[in-house]
């Protein structure tokens, strides 16, 4: 958000070139967050752990505003986040998760992960058969790409390019499910081989659960930061 941003303890709003709009306080939202987490850590019986709510305002250009000082505790402009996460956790210096207990709760929140992104079937009434398959060429934006020899090439422009694939799991993920697994990642990219799915997935470094042939693959942390990127380079393709 840009223009300038007025936070208070019970409201929030955003004076722009448009005016003054009023929005949810994310004061409000990330004190909620820390709730749940707080209640979701106790319910998997897990350390309770210090958990530190903050707002990050991502705009360069925006002017964080406010009358109550105590409000820039929870504040922060992107470029001085790691300041300010430094700052918040100094105080903190006794380890308090094992690194057995880290390792469970890292996988519990892959598994019970639900991101809030809604999937075509639901916003549109589309059926996984409407959507086109296949690895998207970034050159000509036709679906014909086609494997060979590790390298993504194109028939129709011959284009290649190695990790075309990434922007089409990206789809999928959007489109789709936030998980795939390796008979979904063949079929929706158009691999025949399964040990080279395996190799493409395990290349990728996505966040994973389960063992073998449950081996489910999650999207990115950075998912969304991920797609916002793409949609740029598509716009000056």
């Amino acid at each position: 958000m840009t223009g300038n941003l007025h936070f208070s303890l019970d409201q929030f709003s955003q004076t722009s070139l448009n005016g003054e709009k009023g929005y949810n306080n994310p004061i409000l939202q990330v004190q909620k967050h820390k709730e749940q987490l707080h209640d979701w850590l106790k319910k998997h019986r897990l350390p309770n752990i210090p958990i530190i709510p903050l707002v990050v305002v991502s705009n360069q250009s925006a002017i964080i505003k406010t009358t109550q000082p105590k409000i820039l505790q929870h504040v922060c402009k992107v470029d001085n986040l790691q300041n300010k996460i430094m700052d918040l956790t100094s105080k903190y210096t006794k380890d308090i998760l094992t690194e057995r207990d880290f390792k469970k709760t890292s996988r519990l929140l892959l598994q019970e992960d639900t991101p809030h992104f809604p999937t075509i079937e639901k916003t549109h009434g589309l059926s996984t058969s409407d959507i086109i398959t296949g690895v998207m060429c970034p050159n000509c934006l036709s679906y014909q790409m086609m494997r060979k020899d590790r390298v993504w090439v194109c028939p129709r422009c011959f284009h290649s390019s190695k990790d075309a694939h990434r922007d089409a799991l990206l789809d999928y993920f959007l489109l789709l499910k936030p998980t795939i697994n390796n008979k979904e990642f063949r079929e929706f990219l158009g691999i025949d081989s399964m040990k080279t799915a395996t190799y493409m997935l395990s290349a990728l470094d996505l966040p994973a659960s389960g063992e073998k042939k449950g081996r489910v693959y999650h999207h990115p942390a950075d998912f969304l930061e991920q797609l916002q990127s793409r949609y740029h380079r598509l716009q000056n393709t």
